[in-house]
């Protein structure tokens, strides 16, 4: 496996398994996506996050391992074409509920299982196979490649932000770094409408982060 990938879904937070979830990308040096309604299953602002499924394009192109924990596949807000995940490349499933499992790509492997418990015994068997130096060396060789990404990736929403800064009435960008800035972690953001732009806003499960509440308009 050269650049493994993990998507996450709202059965991280609902099992209380972020902690692990994240053990497991820092473990492994995995890019991570998140699923709709997915912010509280892993830090935003985290270097090894490129965001919601439909950014799959961004990932590393050397990604050949896909590994989907309590995500529901078929609810991504895209369609299989636009999901575009190699064929030929390995894809595996952990979660809940077997109807999501193999409805939009192939499975090579599916796990029914608890999310927060399967992640740690993946954790405990990853950690006990002997192979500690290699894994270091090729661990490290991954998280510079995701961090140089991810600079860049902050880069352009920098630019992206400081263009739309002084515009009148108040550009969504400009909302969210504001609120971000002043609001304290623990914060709940209950969002209503998906054009606003969330990248300044650091969501997540640690404390200092924000937490997301919901979308969809039926939130509250």
């Amino acid at each position: 496996c050269q650049q493994p990938v993990i998507m996450v879904g709202d059965e991280v937070w609902r099992c209380g398994a972020q902690a692990e979830v994240l053990e497991l990308a820092e473990w492994l040096g995995a890019a991570v996506m998140a699923g709709n309604q997915s912010h509280r299953s892993f830090p935003t602002q985290h270097p090894y996050f490129f965001g919601m499924g439909r950014w799959l394009g961004r990932l590393p192109e050397s990604a050949d391992l896909f590994i989907s924990i309590g995500a529901k596949t078929t609810t991504w807000g895209m369609s299989e074409t636009e999901m575009n995940w190699p064929a030929q490349e390995k894809s595996i499933a952990i979660g809940l509920d077997p109807d999501q499992m193999g409805r939009t790509y192939p499975l090579d492997l599916a796990m029914v299982a608890n999310v927060k418990q399967a992640t740690r015994a993946l954790l405990d068997a990853l950690k006990s196979d002997g192979h500690d130096g290699r894994m270091e060396t090729i661990r490290s060789a991954r998280h510079e490649d995701l961090a140089t990404r991810s600079a860049a990736r902050q880069a352009e929403q920098e630019k992206a932000l400081q263009a739309n800064f002084r515009k009148t009435p108040i550009h969504p960008s400009r909302l969210g770094y504001e609120l971000q800035q002043a609001l304290p972690g623990g914060t709940l953001f209950c969002v209503e409408q998906f054009t606003a732009d969330h990248t300044p806003i650091a969501f997540g499960f640690r404390a200092g982060e924000k937490v997301w509440v919901g979308a969809s308009g039926g939130s509250l």
